[in-house]
């Protein structure tokens, strides 16, 4: 917006309570792109200030890319604008990611993989539970029907009990209880007590096991960092 004025190009005063009057711009820029992270350090956003259009460079790991994220969130964050903040805090946190190296850039990649840096809280349960869970009883049921347990010659209640065991070991060995095992009676019945395949069916409930608690810890960080008083 800007000070609205009349034909003589004087300033208009609605009142000396309201003070001068205001008119909206024709042509606004919400489309902006910046080539580079924009600086605005010393700078102060008014109320109407949004970036939700603009367009931002990939990031470079440049140590005043990141300062000038961070000028930008804490701006926001001032003015209790949490979408603006989280963007910028995105923008910041890719920034420094772009820049760490080794195992520190690992796990910031998989921190925004798996729960956008702390700023979703079902992500990681998404991720690393519901997901794959449809994708680990595939695997089982494939296991189970292929195991010491299935026959060619099995009836259809037969089938139905062999579905409803494997059904409730998959969803069982997701419980995140890694030194509590509550199928193994089950898990003979379906995969045998001995051979390689009992292995392979161990191997694969651990990785479960972890990506349950991985969700767990990751769910519980992003509501702290969602809740978190400002």
């Amino acid at each position: 917006r800007r000070v609205k004025r009349d034909a003589f190009g004087c300033v208009v005063v609605v009142d000396a309570m309201q003070g001068v009057a205001w008119e909206p711009l024709e042509h606004q820029h919400t489309h902006a792109t910046f080539g580079a992270p924009p600086n605005f350090r010393g700078c102060k956003f008014s109320q109407q200030t949004g970036f939700e259009a603009a367009q931002f460079a990939a990031p470079s790991g440049a140590e005043e890319a990141v300062q000038a994220y961070h000028v930008i969130k804490l701006a926001f964050m001032w003015q209790q604008a949490k979408p603006e903040e989280q963007r910028f805090f995105r923008l910041e946190m890719a920034e420094k990611q772009s820049q760490s190296k080794g195992l520190y850039r690992v796990m910031l990649s998989a921190h925004e993989a798996l729960a956008d840096y702390g700023l979703s809280a079902t992500r990681p349960l998404r991720r690393l539970v519901v997901w794959p869970a449809f994708g680990f009883a595939l695997v089982y049921m494939a296991l189970a029907l292929g195991g010491p347990s299935s026959s060619v010659d099995m009836g259809a209640s037969a089938q139905l009990d062999l579905i409803r065991k494997w059904l409730v070991w998959s969803l069982t060995a997701y419980l995140p209880l890694p030194a509590v095992d509550l199928v193994s009676a089950l898990r003979a019945d379906l995969f045998g007590s001995e051979g390689r395949l009992r292995v392979l069916v161990l191997l694969v409930e651990a990785v479960q096991k972890i990506a349950a608690l991985a969700a767990i810890l990751l769910t519980g960080f992003s509501l702290r960092h969602l809740g978190r008083p400002r």
